[in-house]
């Protein structure tokens, strides 16, 4: 059960990374709004044949993110999902927009993600307090018990998982530093990215400051403002469009825990159980693999990801 290949990935966009957003600030349905038009651009496909969008969180809109889009683009959907997955809404929101394909229940879907929300002004009160996955919201477990005691945001987290990981299995530090360097080999081949033109060596990771003990300030993903979007159709409609369709065959998710201090096991990630569902959903296996996208937050992830994904 699962997908069978009938959705697939008709047009896209993705905007340069930069450490700012050029030009002038831009509300999140702004951004998505703009995301959309190039997506579409790009598909050859008229604004008015979208009956359905996936989104993720859009700071104007607390509630009901989806109709604030629909609203605000003029459009009437069949189909609206909002996806609350941090860093894998992404792949989340194309899965979710390929099912609804295959059912019947839309015929274009709009998936986006923009940039950061425009920065509030200081004299509008009250601010928002976001430390990174962790809530500062009234009665959520991690304004009681890890944010009063500093455990908060990323960096500590992924600190407590890289000396589990050394404890248990042992820690070559500059073999991690190497992942660092192998990521901006990467950047350095693509004009786009924000760190073209400036590779690394292991020596630059590690003479990097400390941040969270063993993870080095070049072994955390720098954020910075873009945004991209993908538009999804049935795959008989991608192939009149002028792109090269892209067929999406299998997914896996899996939830588990949302910080560390609630997992079972820190060594044992829900991308096992994804992975394998999204294989056997494929049909493929991991010698069928060529090239292998992974979140690379911090390098340890990447690690880890490879592991229980099983490519090592």
């Amino acid at each position: 059960m699962g997908l069978e290949g009938r959705a697939a990935i008709a047009g896209y966009v993705e905007l340069k990374p930069e450490k700012k957003p050029p030009g002038d600030p831009l509300f999140s349905i702004e951004q998505w709004a703009l995301l959309a038009q190039a997506a579409l651009q790009d598909a050859g496909i008229d604004k008015h044949e979208v009956d359905g969008l996936v989104t993720s969180s859009i700071a104007e809109s607390a509630m009901f993110a989806p109709a604030t889009l629909a609203e605000y683009m003029g459009l009437e959907l069949n189909f609206a999902e909002h996806v609350d997955l941090g860093g894998a809404s992404a792949a989340g929101a194309v899965w979710r927009a390929a099912a609804a394909i295959e059912l019947g229940i839309a015929e274009v879907v709009v998936c986006a993600f923009p940039a950061g929300p425009l920065p509030m002004p200081r004299e509008i009160k009250p601010h928002p307090f976001p430390f990174g996955a962790s809530s500062n919201e009234y009665g959520s477990p991690q304004a009681q018990f890890d944010i009063p005691y500093g455990n908060l945001a990323q960096n500590c987290g992924y600190a407590q998982i890289a000396n589990l990981y050394a404890s248990r299995y042992g820690y070559d530090a500059r073999a991690l530093a190497k992942i660092a360097v192998d990521q901006r080999a990467s950047a350095c081949a693509n004009p786009d990215a924000f760190f073209y033109g400036k590779p690394l060596t292991i020596d630059d990771v590690l003479n990097s400051p400390m941040i969270a003990d063993p993870i080095h300030l070049l072994e955390i993903v720098m954020p910075v403002a873009g945004g991209a979007a993908v538009v999804v159709t049935s795959a008989e409609r991608a192939a009149r469009t002028k792109n090269r369709p892209v067929r999406i065959r299998g997914f896996g998710e899996r939830l588990a825990f949302k910080t560390p201090t609630y997992a079972a096991d820190l060594l044992h990630t829900p991308i096992a159980g994804a992975a394998q569902q999204a294989f056997a959903m494929a049909g493929l296996g991991h010698t069928d693999i060529d090239m292998v996208s992974i979140y690379d937050c911090y390098t340890i992830t990447v690690l880890m990801t490879l592991e229980d994904a099983g490519f090592c």
